[in-house]
This record gives C-alpha cells, sequence and structure tokens, in this order.
C-alpha cells in the first residue's frame, strides 16, 4: 500500500491589515499607504478596507521620530534629530508626500509630475529651514483635505501655510545666497496654496524678486536648471507682444500663432473627451480644459487680474478638485498620460495669454514634463482606445501638447529639449 506524504506548505507571517488586493492573491502585504509596494510594482489597484488601521504607517513614522532615518533611501536625506522635534501629527504630513513620491519614484514617472521630480530638493530644504518644511506640510494636508474630506486636514494645511508665512517674511527681511532657494522653494509650495488673487500676486512678485536677486550666484543654486531657462523675472518688465494687462489675439499685442494653438487645443480634447469618456475624473477635467480653452479663444478684450486669476489658478495649482491621481499616473496610461500632458499644455497656452499670470519657473517645469511625456509616446505603437473604440497614433495624441512647448520656447528664447 502506497504512502501518502502529506504536503508541507510552507508558512510565513501574516498581513492582519493587508489590502484586499494583496488578500485576494494572497501574498503577504507590507502593509504601505495609500498604496502597498506589491500593487505599486505590479500596477493593480490597491484598495484597502475602511475598517482598518494605517498601523504600517504609524510604525514607519515612528520610527522615523525616534531613530532619525529616514523610510525612503530614494530621498536621500540624512539622519536628522526629531526633524524640527516634529509631533507625530506633522511628521505624518511629511511621510504622507514622501510615500506619494516613493509610489512614483517605483514606477519611474516621478518625471511626469512636475516638481515630483525634484521632491529630494524639498526635502533636503525642509531639513534645514523650518517655514520650508511648514510650506511642504502646508502642501501635503491640503492635498489630503481635498481627497479625505477631513476638517482636521483642512484646519492643518491653514495651520502651517500661516507658519510658512510667517517664516518665510521673516527669512526674506535677512536675505543671503545661503536661504535663497529655501526662499524660491516656500514660495513655490506657497503660491499654489493661495486662493486669494492679492496674496498669490504678493507672493509671485516677492519670488519674482527673490530670482533676480540670485543673478550672482545663480549657477550654484539647485534650481539653476530652471532659473538658466527661465532667466531673470522683473515685476516691472513684460514680455514682448504684451499691450496693457494681458495677451492678446490681434492688434499690436499678438503672438503670432497663438489662436491657432488654442483652437487646436479644442480640437484635441474633443478627441480626449470620447477617450476618456468612462473615467468621470478624467472626463471631467478634460471638459474643464476645453472649457477654458474655448473661454480664451473668444475673448475680444484685456481682462483684470483678479478675472484671469479665477480661470488660471485652478490649474496652476499643483492641485485642484480634477486632479488625476498619482496612482493612475503610475499605471502610465496612455489616456492618463495624454491627458496630463494637455493639462500641462492648457497652462502653457494660459501663461501666454495671460503673463501677468506666469512665473517662467513654474511655466519652465511644464516644458520638461511635457517632453517627458511625449518621449514615451514615441516608443509606443499605435493603439487601440477602449473609449471611443478607434485607433490612435502616438503623434497625434501629442501634437498639440509639443506645439505648445515650442510656441513657448520661441516666445521665451529658451530650450529644454
Amino acid at each position: 500500500m502506497s504512502t501518502i506524504n502529506p504536503i508541507i506548505r510552507r508558512s510565513h507571517t501574516k498581513s492582519k491589515n493587508g489590502c484586499n488586493t494583496c488578500r485576494a492573491r494572497r501574498i503577504k502585504c507590507d502593509e504601505f499607504r495609500p498604496h502597498c509596494r506589491n500593487c505599486s510594482q505590479t500596477r493593480r489597484r490597491c484598495r484597502y478596507p475602511v475598517t482598518d488601521s494605517p498601523s504600517a504607517t504609524n510604525r514607519s513614522i515612528e520610527k522615523w521620530r525616534d531613530s532619525s532615518q529616514p523610510p525612503f533611501p530614494f530621498l536621500e536625506l540624512p539622519m536628522t534629530p526629531s526633524w524640527h522635534n516634529l509631533s507625530l501629527g506633522k511628521l505624518r504630513h511629511m511621510h504622507h508626500l514622501a510615500l506619494m513620491a516613493s509610489m512614483l519614484e517605483l514606477s519611474k514617472t516621478r518625471q511626469f509630475c512636475l516638481w515630483w521630480s525634484e521632491i529630494t530638493i524639498f526635502f533636503q530644504l525642509a531639513i534645514r529651514f523650518d517655514f520650508v518644511a511648514y510650506a511642504v506640510m502646508g502642501h501635503s494636508a491640503g492635498r489630503l483635505a481635498l481627497v479625505t474630506k477631513i476638517s482636521s486636514a483642512f484646519e492643518d494645511a491653514t495651520r502651517y501655510r500661516t507658519l510658512a508665512l510667517q517664516g518665510l517674511n521673516s527669512a526674506i527681511t535677512s536675505f543671503t545666497k545661503d536661504n535663497a532657494d529655501a526662499i524660491l522653494c516656500a514660495s513655490l509650495c506657497l503660491s499654489n496654496q493661495e486662493h486669494d488673487w492679492r496674496s498669490w500676486k504678493a507672493i509671485m512678485e516677492g519670488t519674482s524678486a527673490v530670482i533676480c536677486e540670485m543673478r550672482p550666484w545663480i549657477t550654484g543654486s539647485v534650481f539653476s536648471n530652471y532659473l538658466d531657462h527661465a532667466g531673470c523675472v522683473n515685476p516691472q518688465k513684460r514680455m514682448p507682444g504684451v499691450r496693457g494687462s494681458t495677451m492678446t489675439f490681434d492688434g499690436h499685442g499678438e503672438i503670432p500663432n497663438l489662436k491657432s494653438l488654442v483652437a487646436q487645443a479644442i480640437g484635441s480634447l474633443n478627441m480626449l473627451s470620447s477617450c476618456s469618456k468612462d473615467t468621470p475624473d478624467l472626463s471631467a477635467l478634460v471638459r474643464h480644459l476645453r472649457d477654458t480653452c474655448r473661454i480664451v479663444h473668444e475673448r475680444s478684450s484685456d481682462w483684470p487680474i483678479e478675472k484671469q486669476f479665477r480661470l488660471v489658478h485652478p490649474f496652476a495649482a499643483w492641485m485642484d478638485k480634477y486632479t488625476i491621481s498619482y496612482f493612475a499616473i503610475s499605471e502610465k496610461d496612455t489616456v492618463v498620460l495624454a491627458t496630463l500632458a494637455h493639462f500641462y499644455a492648457v497652462v502653457v497656452c494660459l501663461a501666454l495669454a495671460f503673463p501677468e499670470m506666469a512665473l517662467p519657473l513654474t511655466t519652465t517645469i511644464r516644458l520638461k514634463s511635457i517632453i517627458e511625456i511625449g518621449q514615451v509616446f514615441g516608443s509606443k505603437p499605435p493603439f487601440f482606445c477602449r473609449g471611443c473604440r478607434e485607433v490612435h497614433y502616438q503623434e497625434g495624441m501629442m501634437a498639440f501638447p509639443l506645439n505648445a512647448v515650442h510656441m513657448f520656447q520661441g516666445v521665451r528664447g529658451c530650450n529644454l529639449e
């Protein structure tokens, strides 16, 4: 009689609070939030049960505070005792931002996401300067507030912005080569968190003045790659082709072919509208971009600065209610990347149409991201779109964004390629 040998299964420590995806795959989850590393590496949807507690996140934050050892090696952060003596609640916002950067790093998509490609600079400056740390935490808390609708996150965002502004104003009074990059970094963070045009304008004018004062040591700045292309921005100096307070489409203030570029944007966004119709958030963003382009295309007179702000700021900010999720970007979906490139390109068009609303430093980083996305598209074959049920060629989907880059480069005299 034959002997049946029992099958001995290899045991492992179970994850009690893992995501639903890892549970369904019967693999151990590392419980990282908002997306575990298993799902990030395999580009799967990562969803946690509502009743779960972020125990792994808490443990990671506590270890960071107690050991001074940052949990994200790619950020290249030195060991810094207690991170400005931050409480666990404050350090949680730094951890949240670093966690999103880690997800983008794992998927090699940080270069598509504006300043996320330079997030290491922001964290390294935050180590040295409290007001930069508060500006970064304000951004993180603000995004959490928009996503979760938790009132405490809104309160945190307001409090951190106030502390950052106080520290920034103090640093400006003692402006030196040593704190110039920190002042510029905090100004960039805060400018995208302001919702009042007067406060925003004050920060923009201050940022432009900082860039001008940095001219003697511009090559030593951590932002030199962008400052070299942006040049010195004088608040009193207008770009060529400006008449009154806005860039017009006709008369002596015309930028050649700008109106044609905006018309091309409308047509390209109409195509994307069909492609993204099955994804509500993406579809809403495309419609908003298209409606904005129509408003710009049809306007016939100069606008006051406050009206420009209301139109431009939702797109110029790092986050708004239509912001594409970073997880969707990390999946490298063709329609998502095309929409992201159009998002940046529309802001470039608005920068040309309303020069007083444009800070060259923030526009230049958008040009870089469009070029990076264009390089990815250049290596892709034609694909069948599940949304519109048609075959698309990559050069057609990227025609408008790349044309926007070329026009801005021609007007500003810069070249990032």
